[in-house]
């Protein structure tokens, strides 16, 4: 798993017979991925049924990193952080025995799964990216028997897979790419959808105030309504002035009263 660090640019030649850029040079763009070492910190068995694959078993490592522990928890500063504490106690002491650690559910998995898939996570503190969680996916094992894939992913528990153990220089792959996301947004970010020009989002607010029709008796209704908007602010504005100039004439007590009911505060 790597993380987006910036793009640049290239100059190849084109080995393409058949091409106008055959034997060419051409600029193509690049992006540059970071992909630090993952850690395997289990396993997971899968049994065929006729509705799909289901989980039978999973087995995990005797110790798992901070980091891994963080995404088990919402917030990992105020829990008590005692995930795992109890599984690393059973793995230690079967450790200390002659017996393999979970030795039960390592050969139920063997005998009745068909497929096992590694647990992975990444490590994020190696990557500039201001995040304490780590991500934690699944890794299918392919190639033998079942016990040979579960032998494997026990031998790589607790190590770390590099980029170049499985991916070699000019090799052609498949990448699958999330973004970090937006957030709720609306419907022309989400769908492209078209926006209304600012002359027809001006018509469609005035033909919501005033209807839809401008002719006739639509017409004569909006300009009865500027009238009454004009009357009543003529009657509201001569009110204030005749209020401030009739208690003006009662000293200071109805003046501030007067002001108080200007400014909106009148108790």
């Amino acid at each position: 798993m790597g993380f987006k660090a910036g793009m640049t640019h290239i100059v190849r030649d084109v080995d393409k017979p058949g091409s106008k850029l055959h034997k060419k040079e051409v600029v193509e763009p690049v992006t540059i991925l970071e992909a630090p070492p993952m850690v395997v910190v289990g396993f997971v068995g899968y049994v065929e049924t006729p509705r799909g694959l289901r989980a039978l078993t999973s087995v995990w490592a005797g110790h798992l990193s901070e980091e891994c522990k963080r995404r088990f928890y919402k917030s990992f500063h105020s829990s008590k952080q005692k995930a795992f504490t109890k599984y690393q106690k059973r793995w230690s002491e079967a450790s200390k025995g002659s017996e393999t650690p979970m030795a039960a559910e390592v050969e139920r998995a063997k005998k009745y799964c068909q497929v096992i898939r590694a647990i992975c996570h990444t490590q994020v503190g190696k990557v500039s990216i201001g995040q304490k969680k780590a991500h934690i996916k699944e890794i299918q094992v392919n190639g033998g028997s079942t016990e040979k894939k579960v032998d494997f992913a026990m031998g790589l528990f607790e190590q770390e897979v590099k980029v170049a153990d499985i991916f070699s220089q000019d090799e052609m792959i498949d990448i699958i790419g999330a973004t970090k996301g937006h957030g709720f947004e609306g419907v022309v970010t989400r769908w492209g959808v078209t926006r209304l020009a600012r002359n027809l989002v001006l018509l469609e607010i005035f033909s919501i105030l005033f209807g839809r029709c401008w002719f006739g008796g639509c017409l004569l209704f909006f300009w009865f309504v500027c009238c009454l908007v004009v009357l009543w602010l003529f009657v509201v504005v001569c009110s204030v002035v005749m209020l401030h100039d009739t208690l003006s004439t009662c000293k200071a007590s109805h003046t501030a009263g007067s002001e108080r009911l200007a400014t909106g505060n009148l108790k």
